[in-house]
């Protein structure tokens, strides 16, 4: 609790100088109209309508506009790749899959997802019948064939190669229709979304892969500029690196030309810039985690008082301070003790953290879920509690031989329990690690916080941190368990393109994992997710921290961005549906 103070004098100190700036910018600025609203006056109403725009902040630029061969992606990027590209389905707010790119959804009682004795299964897609791509070629059943290929080839690096590599086989039945072979069960085997076997231009890039140069392949101009051909309702019309991106209308988008004209997204991690930008009239939204959880509440406060704006609030992030458990990495090796797992995770104020950094706009964290998920109440039955508890962590330390001598934490060997916190830039992540660093500290921990900037270092100094590691991923379970089993250890064999970075393994993790993503039977996976959750609160890979919310701001008169479901990622899935209200 101690901390608590400090932070709320700082958030004190940062709403005054985002005040003051925004006064100072709203001084030097002329007074306009919202960037895509009408002026009210009664020459406006009389003149012709003028193209329609909306600028966009988004807190990070995409790599590539390809999703899968995007291997240097980042939280935003799939903010970025909604516009220019389409999955075959989209999941809506309240979790309903929709077909998108996809005619129909494959289905068991339509004979369209066959599920055989031997758990194989088959899963026949239909493409929209109106479906182009930017350049006016019809989307083709060899485009999926080709995505298929690429995207098992080991030799092409990808980010994930999830469901991929539960497909034996893509085949083309006619122009608009294929066939996925499946190894093995899999029950979102008919809600394939962004990520998910997306397809490549077969008449513009297969034979550049099939004439085996990777290289070439990976580094065709085609990913990474305005050459880019998508079949989404957006296309690419300028790209500043790390800036801005400019995108225009698809007039032959399968759902019809979008209601914009124009979406500008401006990039920058610099949140302090985004909120003033936004406030002073330079921005109509914000997507992501683009705002701190402090910006949000500042804009909100203001937009309450103007009414130029909204908020809307996605508990849909679970941060979490990774454990390093690979032997060989591990410094030091006191980490490879639950009980000084457990004694760390007795000492963070989570309660307080949430009250810091969400203003009150998420619950304190207490399991891998979110706060209004249908398994919460029988999976908090089943896990581990750590209430924040100095006195029990200090127990635990003492079991394993650690004791208080004057103000540190000393073993037997009369050394200090030293322990890194590498932290990615951003705010509120500083101001998280501040509270639980001083609360270790407290226990005579010497805690050393490491702030990177998480965009320009390799996956291998990502994966090979020697303590712990912050970080954050989606609440969409169970699938985002898979990231912690053992398959998923970031090895330099694979380029350290696995996600579980601290490598541990646990086989009874791994099993429920298994079943929880490939039962067929929805009370057999709530059953295995649980069990697997009970796991990782014994084991404790990761520490608990908070829930992280997406703040997302709305300028007054802007119809379209609100609330995703957890499995949906970017608030720009229904980006050819935003409009400005007349």
């Amino acid at each position: 609790m101690a901390m608590i103070e400090p932070s709320s004098r700082s958030s004190a100190r940062w709403g005054i100088f985002l005040s003051f700036a925004l006064a100072l910018m709203a001084s030097c600025a002329p007074a306009a109209a919202p960037t895509g609203a009408r002026s009210g006056d009664a020459a406006a109403a009389q003149a012709p309508a003028r193209p329609s725009r909306v600028v966009i902040g988004n807190g990070g630029d995409v790599g590539r506009l390809s999703s899968k061969l995007d291997v240097k992606t980042s939280t935003f990027a799939s903010e970025i790749r909604f516009l220019a590209n389409s999955p075959l389905v989209v999941i809506d707010p309240q979790g309903t899959a929709h077909p998108r790119l996809a005619a129909e959804l494959p289905s068991r009682d339509n004979g369209t997802w066959i599920v055989n004795p031997d758990g194989t299964m088959a899963t026949t897609w239909k493409i929209r019948q109106n479906a182009v791509w930017h350049d006016g070629r019809p989307v083709n059943a060899k485009d999926f064939v080709l995505a298929y290929t690429v995207y098992t080839d080991e030799r092409v690096e990808m980010i994930d190669r999830n469901p991929e590599r539960l497909m034996s086989g893509v085949e083309a039945v006619d122009d608009k229709t294929f066939v996925i072979r499946w190894k093995q069960s899999y029950p979102w085997a008919n809600e394939l979304r962004d990520g998910q076997l997306e397809p490549l231009p077969e008449h513009l890039v297969g034979r550049l892969y099939e004439a085996g140069d990777v290289g070439a392949f990976e580094n065709a101009p085609l990913w990474t500029s305005t050459d880019y051909v998508g079949t989404g309702p957006y296309r690419l019309v300028s790209w500043d690196r790390g800036t801005e991106l400019t995108f225009r209308a698809f007039d032959n988008y399968y759902l019809g030309r979008p209601k914009i004209d124009e979406v500008v997204i401006k990039v920058s991690m610099d949140m302090n810039a985004m909120a003033a930008n936004l406030l002073a009239g330079a921005m109509d939204a914000t997507v992501s985690l683009t705002l701190t959880q402090q910006a949000g509440a500042e804009i909100r406060g203001q937009w309450d008082r103007t009414g130029e704006g909204r908020l809307v609030y996605d508990a849909a992030w679970f941060r979490n301070i990774q454990v390093q458990l690979e032997p060989s990495r591990v410094r030091p090796a006191a980490l490879l003790d639950v009980r000084v797992r457990r004694a760390l995770e007795h000492t963070i104020d989570r309660v307080s953290i949430a009250e810091v950094l969400s203003g009150g706009n998420a619950p304190a964290i207490e399991t891998v879920m979110g706060p209004s998920h249908p398994l919460k109440a029988r999976t908090y039955d089943a896990i581990a509690k750590y209430p924040f508890d100095r006195a029990r962590a200090a127990a635990l330390l003492q079991e394993v031989g650690w004791n208080k001598r004057g103000e540190a934490l000393v073993g037997a060997n009369g050394e200090q329990l030293a322990l890194e916190l590498r932290i990615p830039a951003l705010s509120d992540n500083e101001t998280e690690a501040r509270i639980i660093s001083n609360d270790w500290s407290q226990l005579g921990i010497d805690v050393s916080q490491l702030v990177y900037n998480q965009r320009s270092v390799d996956r291998e100094y990502g994966a090979t941190f020697p303590g712990l590691n912050q970080t954050a991923f989606r609440l969409d379970l169970p699938t985002e368990l898979f990231r912690l089993t053992s398959t998923e250890c970031a090895v330099p064999d694979d380029g350290y393109f696995g996600r579980n970075r601290g490598c541990w393994a646990n086989a009874d993790y791994d099993r429920a994992v298994r079943t929880a993503i490939t039962s067929l039977d929805r009370e057999e996976r709530s059953a295995a997710t649980i069990q697997a959750l009970k796991v990782l609160s014994e084991e404790l890979p990761v520490l608990h921290t908070s829930y992280s919310v997406d703040n997302i701001a709305v300028r007054k008169g802007l119809i379209g961005p609100g609330t995703i479901w957890p499995a949906q990622r970017g608030h720009t899935w229904n980006i050819h549906e935003w409009r400005w209200e007349s």
